[in-house]
């Protein structure tokens, strides 16, 4: 099992799990957020400044510009033809998908009406098993809840 992750560096690294060996990604200096692809056989990364969505081709050891635009939480479609993420662009809050293939961008729905919070944690947006969208949002601070729970 290979685990993908960032460290302090400037680039990528690869973890080996079975031999504890650390390598970098090579040309990743400036990247950031790697997302392996299901098959393991794509890194998605990050520009350091959020404006272009890179892939890293694990066979062929090399990297090419996906799109430009501003992202942030990419992930994965199930079939790892896409790449979703919020696109913050031009006054834009939209959720997109990126084609893995041709770098297409699809704009699948604005997020400018939903309401969301002011942590940064509030803005996290991710994928359910069906590839639907999923997002945090701020529905109140007048709704507040109690559980309370009874062991025996």
């Amino acid at each position: 099992m290979v685990e993908y992750q960032t460290t302090a560096g400037p680039n990528i690294h690869i973890a080996d799990l079975r031999t504890s060996q650390v390598s970098d990604v090579p040309n990743s200096e400036n990247l950031f957020s790697p997302r392996c692809s299901q098959d393991g056989r794509y890194i998605a990364a990050l520009s350091a400044d959020s404006t272009k969505l890179m892939l890293y081709d694990i066979e062929k050891k090399s990297w090419r510009q996906l799109t430009v635009s501003r992202f942030g939480f990419e992930n994965w479609s199930r079939d790892g033809k896409y790449l979703y993420a919020e696109d913050y662009s031009d006054s834009k809050d939209d959720i997109v998908r990126v084609n893995v293939a041709n770098g297409k961008v699809e704009r699948l729905r604005s997020l400018k009406e939903v309401p969301r919070g002011f942590d940064p944690w509030e803005f996290w947006v991710g994928l359910a098993p069906d590839d639907s969208p999923l997002l945090m949002r701020d529905k109140s601070t007048q709704e507040i809840y109690s559980l309370d729970v009874r062991f025996p």
